[in-house]
């Protein structure tokens, strides 16, 4: 009886909403608001969200028609993970309320996800992810864990808080994988949640989620409200510029090569697929004839037309979207559902998983793999790997010694003397880069290499 006492007493003991209402810092009055709807706002209104404007979704951001940029990508996120909660709200009541289910949660995590996303997308990504190492910084560079970063470090509210000082719901609706570098590598995860440099920060965000791995609920809608977004508009941009072959792509079709495209697609779409289920081939197939059924059903329009932009051909297009939006979201309902540690979680539908995962590869088939964006992203990869070479150079021979930097831009030198928070050089060089717009890092790499002068009372970067 007395050891059961014990292990009673060392469960960690269920949040409750002032829990999940409490900042770290306690920075800022209080106002009209509540908690969450401040939180929702300051996000709205950092820098950081601004300038996703000038960040890649698949092509460069310069591109402002027909393209998403990573800004409008994250509006549409939020605005779909916010319709979600809302669902779930009117379809399970009493789970969304025992789950402390906020929309203002949700759509706040949502504004906030991609804060950490580098210039050139995940071509910065990962130049960044090998420079940071080779620098001496283990950890090297991940998105996600880069945007927790902004949201309790690197952005700039208050005298009194580093970061946006955010709430703990709306902390852990950010952690897209709840683990931070050091418990990543015990897992064998390549992907993380947070840098040992916000390991409190990740504790308090994660403190009454300590005993298991997942995902908050509202990280979940997030977290899936992302991949709807990310796959059905992407596949929107391109189809405009007629990189989708539509009539190639049905499962039923007679195939003679090289017209083997659907079973191709599936059969790539399943290598991709981490930890995808027993069943996924089967899934993929009724995932392709599932979208090709959709396409149909829209007529010539959309199908077998190629795309000019008409009144029709635009019109069929957003009924394509918004049906396929729609089946994701009603037709094949996520649910709340409890877990073992007395917690919620999202559980999504299993056709949505499969016809996501076929849409993503359709970009990466007809868009990603094209010999055009192999030529740009090689050229986005040298622009970022040469800029980080020069600042780090300035950073490594200045910073000990307490001399003025040579090239790091003005805005960036309080990260230097900020005490609180001494990150290595390659981190450093890291922040600076991934803080960057894409004409920002452009414009300074033509300077340092002396491509272009530029004005010297034009700092860049501002």
């Amino acid at each position: 009886m007395r050891s059961r006492v014990k292990a009673r007493a060392r469960r960690p003991r269920q949040w409750t909403e002032k829990d999940r209402q409490q900042r770290r810092h306690k920075a800022g009055d209080e106002d009209q608001r509540t908690k969450f709807e401040r939180d929702r706002d300051r996000v709205l209104y950092s820098s950081a969200l601004r300038r996703l404007g000038g960040i890649s979704q698949v092509v460069s951001a310069e591109h402002i028609e027909p393209f998403h940029n990573r800004l409008t990508h994250t509006i549409k996120v939020a605005q779909l993970g916010r319709r979600l909660a809302q669902f779930l709200q009117r379809k399970q009541p009493e789970e969304a309320e025992k789950a402390g289910l906020d929309p203002e949660v949700v759509e706040a995590a949502c504004l906030a996800h991609d804060l950490g996303h580098p210039p050139f997308g995940h071509i910065g990504e990962e130049v960044l992810n090998e420079k940071t190492i080779a620098a001496g910084d283990s950890e090297g560079f991940e998105g996600n864990a880069q945007s927790f970063r902004v949201v309790t470090k690197l952005a700039l509210r208050s005298d009194n808080s580093p970061g946006l000082d955010l709430t703990r719901a709306v902390l852990a609706g950010v952690i897209k994988y709840p683990w931070t570098h050091g418990q990543a590598k015990l897992k064998d995860h390549s992907k993380f949640g947070a840098y040992s440099s916000e390991s409190d920060d990740f504790d308090f965000a994660r403190k009454f989620h300590r005993s298991s791995d997942e995902q908050t609920i509202e990280a979940g809608l997030m977290d899936y409200a992302d991949d709807i977004t990310y796959s059905v508009h992407d596949v929107e941009d391109f189809h405009r510029i007629r990189a989708v072959p539509w009539h190639l792509l049905s499962i039923e079709r007679k195939k003679t090569p090289p017209e083997m495209e659907a079973s191709e697609l599936i059969d790539a779409a399943l290598e991709s697929w981490k930890n995808a289920p027993p069943d996924a081939k089967s899934r993929l197939v009724d995932a392709s004839k599932e979208i090709i059924t959709k396409t149909r059903s829209h007529g010539p329009f959309l199908y077998s037309e190629p795309y000019e932009g008409t009144r029709e051909q635009r019109i069929s297009l957003r009924n394509w979207t918004s049906d396929l939006i729609r089946r994701f979201v009603r037709d094949l309902r996520p649910k709340i559902v409890a877990t073992r540690g007395g917690g919620f979680k999202l559980r999504v539908h299993p056709a949505a998983e499969a016809e996501i995962q076929l849409l993503k590869q359709i970009v990466r088939r007809f868009v990603i793999e094209e010999p055009a964006i192999g030529a740009q992203q090689l050229g986005q990869r040298r622009i970022v790997r040469e800029v980080y070479d020069d600042l780090i150079e300035d950073v490594a021979q200045n910073r000990a010694k307490g001399t003025r930097l040579r090239y790091l831009p003005i805005k960036f030198r309080y990260l230097i003397d900020d005490k609180s928070d001494p990150v290595s050089n390659a981190r450093l060089v890291a922040d600076v880069i991934a803080s960057l717009t894409e004409r920002e890092l452009i414009a300074l790499h033509r300077r340092l290499r002396g491509e272009s002068g530029g004005s010297v009372i034009d700092p860049i970067v501002r």
